[in-house]
């Protein structure tokens, strides 16, 4: 009985010490989405403001870049298979680390919306590092041309070749690159055209 209470002091110690560190985190967290406008001084603290609130709805690793990717006009100039590549460097995480430059992109539009996504994701790196916070990671662009090759109608076989991409791991990047669009399309305040692109994106996909 004696060692099982030393057990239990123990373990309430070590869930203060978690709870103590989870609160500096959160925090700086907070912090953060401040600077960004997510986050705003109201009568009883902090409040969600609209854009923080478009934020809640979208969920994934890269959840905050693609919020502000959103709000930075990064999907108004392509259309729906060029959305759905652009989708794909928010979801995809390669086995192994590629590196290297930007690779060329399928289309101009598109183009010019990575160079918005970059932009955000450089920002919010120097952010998340000067708060000491976990730094999103990279946009990648392993699955840009596979992706839009298969929204264009492009055969499997086609689309798959010249990639390390085996047939069973580009359908379940699909499903998370579908995931994101689903979610994109029901974001409050989304333009109509855009929600109507990420569904014709899925439809294509």
């Amino acid at each position: 009985m004696i060692n099982l209470r030393r057990e239990a002091d123990r373990l309430v110690e070590q869930i203060q010490g978690r709870t103590n560190t989870i609160a500096k985190t959160f925090d700086r967290v907070c912090d953060v989405l401040d600077s960004y406008g997510a986050l705003a001084s109201g009568a009883s603290g902090l409040e969600v403001t609209p854009f923080g609130q478009k934020m809640r709805r979208i969920s994934g690793d890269k959840d905050m870049l693609t919020a502000l990717s959103l709000r930075e006009g990064a999907f108004e100039d392509v259309d729906a298979a060029e959305l759905a590549a652009l989708v794909s460097i928010l979801v995809y995480q390669a086995k192994r680390e590629e590196g290297g430059l930007t690779p060329k992109m399928p289309s101009i539009s598109l183009d010019v919306a990575v160079d918005v996504v970059l932009r955000e994701w450089s920002q919010l790196e120097d952010a998340e590092e000067q708060h000491r916070l976990p730094r999103t990671s990279e946009p990648e662009f392993g699955l840009v041309w596979p992706i839009y090759k298969w929204a264009r109608g492009r055969e499997l076989q086609n689309v798959l070749s010249g990639t390390e991409l085996a047939a069973g791991d580009f359908v379940r990047w699909v499903r998370q690159v579908i995931d994101l669009l689903d979610q994109l399309a029901d974001v409050p305040g989304t333009d109509r055209r855009i929600s109507r692109l990420c569904h014709e994106a899925i439809g294509l996909l």
